[in-house]
């Protein structure tokens, strides 16, 4: 373990193939080519902000929720979608639950819920 004036440590053990850096306050890695983490599982335990392009190559989860903005290009999405569960709003509007009237004033279809 190699331990630095202001309490940062850096430990390997070789017998686990275990690295572990504590202490530190910030970290930068630069580069001109890629930096690639070739593992089964990467965790971050902290907030993560991109700030280039991100591209996600299979499928991507998430377990809290969904905001965002589509910027001056909006948003598109390719493919079906499936909403399954509470109620899908288009500009206040909720497509299961609203009615569509005819010319006459009168209920053509009712929604669903």
């Amino acid at each position: 373990m190699r331990v630095y004036a202001d309490g940062a440590r850096v430990a390997y053990d070789a017998q686990t193939g275990h690295l572990t850096v504590t202490g530190i306050k910030t970290a930068t890695v630069q580069g001109s080519g890629t930096l690639t983490f070739d593992m089964p599982k990467v965790v971050f335990t902290g907030d993560v902000t991109i700030e280039g392009a991100g591209t996600v190559m299979k499928l991507l989860s998430y377990m809290a929720g969904l905001a965002g903005e589509g910027g001056d290009v909006g948003t598109v999405l390719r493919g079906n979608i499936t909403h399954e569960g509470g109620t899908l709003r288009s500009n206040g509007v909720s497509v299961d639950q609203h009615d569509h009237v005819d010319s006459m004033g009168g209920t053509t279809s009712k929604g669903h819920g």
